[in-house]
């Protein structure tokens, strides 16, 4: 532990400019396995395996505000709903439910006989909710109502998801390296993909161009993030993470500007240009490697959960 924190103290002093640490909370006793930020950019959720609840931190204040309570379950992704009125959690071994944040109720919970699944999304604009599933289903929920409305099948086991922000494509990160994007409309596959030997742990999509960012672990076991062109369905580029990063990418987030934040297997987290034109900018979990990364919707805060339990917020330099 300790000469991880040296090794990222090193780092941060070879960057002068670096993320600055705003403020710090400790969520768990453990790792965080769970992280979303409100739409307002308020209110962070976290979760963690196993401690039974969901737990809501005011941002800016680094404050405890309230809990949800699970009974001990693993609750594995979490989705604000576009409005911030409701929050979906995803369990590996119960099924999905739809919080009421203004009530702290379940209002609904979705059944498909599959106990448990893997990741959960609300589209952007909040009337669909996509879950994918330990048995390889992509199945996709009426929020309103918390049924079933279409179930397909992955073209490989479901490690991550993501929706563009119009809404109109899904895109899937498998457990065996492939990216798939869906039709959200027509719920039919536009393209699969192969990318990486291991997982695609986290995707996002650009805020305005048709351009998804990958994460994940290549044959050499080096971290590396994959720019993909969704209308041209095609690679465009591979980004090397910086080696303080350590062998894989845990997760990563898009900022409003294009730039994309990502925290992986070490204590070092980075901001990263596509074009390549400006160096990384790196900041630091210090004493437990990156586990989720999620910026505020004006992207000038970023939040973190890490292996330790603590999350820390960081002003973003321009």
């Amino acid at each position: 532990m300790l000469t991880m924190h040296c090794l990222a103290l090193s780092a941060l002093m070879s960057f002068p400019d670096a993320v600055a640490e705003k403020a710090m909370f400790r969520a768990y006793p453990k790792r965080i396995e769970a992280l979303a930020v409100s739409p307002c950019g308020k209110y962070a959720a976290c979760a963690n395996l196993g401690y039974g609840e969901i737990h809501v931190w005011s941002i800016a204040a680094g404050k405890y505000e309230y809990s949800l309570g699970l009974k001990g379950e693993r609750v594995g992704s979490l989705s604000f709903s576009p409005d911030g009125k409701y929050l979906a959690a995803c369990s590996y071994k119960e099924p999905t439910r739809i919080w009421d944040l203004k009530e702290k109720k379940v209002v609904h919970r979705l059944l498909d006989g599959v106990l448990g699944g893997i990741r959960v999304a609300y589209s952007p604009d909040g009337s669909t909710i996509v879950t994918g599933e330990h048995d390889l289903s992509l199945n996709f929920w009426n929020p309103k109502t918390g049924r079933l409305t279409a179930s397909l099948g992955s073209m490989e086991p479901i490690r991550s998801l993501a929706f563009a922000p119009d809404g109109k494509t899904l895109a899937v990160g498998g457990t065996r390296g492939g990216v798939q994007f869906w039709d959200v409309k027509k719920r039919s596959l536009i393209a699969h993909l192969p990318g990486y030997d291991l997982p695609v742990t986290s995707l996002a999509f650009h805020p305005k161009e048709p351009i998804v960012v990958s994460g994940g672990t290549d044959g050499k076991l080096k971290a590396t993030l994959i720019v993909w062109n969704v209308t041209q369905k095609k690679e465009i580029k591979r980004i090397k993470v910086n080696a303080q990063m350590g062998a894989g990418v845990h997760d990563l987030c898009f900022l409003p500007d294009g730039r994309v934040a990502s925290v992986g297997v070490s204590p070092m987290g980075a901001i990263y240009d596509l074009s390549g034109k400006a160096e990384p900018v790196l900041f630091a979990n210090f004493l437990a490697v990156g586990r989720h990364v999620a910026a505020t919707p004006d992207g000038k805060l970023l939040v973190t959960g890490a292996g330790d339990g603590y999350c820390k917020v960081w002003e973003v330099p321009k």
